[in-house]
């Protein structure tokens, strides 16, 4: 049940992307956001902590660690605490 609860907001996600719902100029941003969303669905698949680097990790929920706001590529990027979503400023 919990995996196919996951497989369908990949698929939501997965959509909203191909629509241009959620935008992502440049190829390094998408890259980020792709490798991100890839490291927490491991994280919840594999039922173990993931790093993204040395400071943010997913724990076994796909929840992050602690929120962040850092520079990628001249843009502010915000990850919230919990869900691990992201907003781009």
């Amino acid at each position: 049940m919990f995996l196919n609860d996951f497989l369908v907001v990949l698929l939501i996600l997965s959509l909203f992307q191909s629509h241009n719902l959620i935008k992502i100029n440049n190829y390094k941003d998408k890259y980020f956001f792709q490798e991100f969303l890839y490291k927490q669905s491991e994280a919840i698949k594999n039922r173990e902590d993931i790093y993204v680097d040395k400071s943010l990790k997913f724990n076994q929920d796909g929840n992050i660690n602690k929120a962040q706001t850092f520079i990628l590529n001249n843009r502010e990027v915000v990850v919230r605490i919990g869900s691990g979503s992201i907003k781009i400023k």
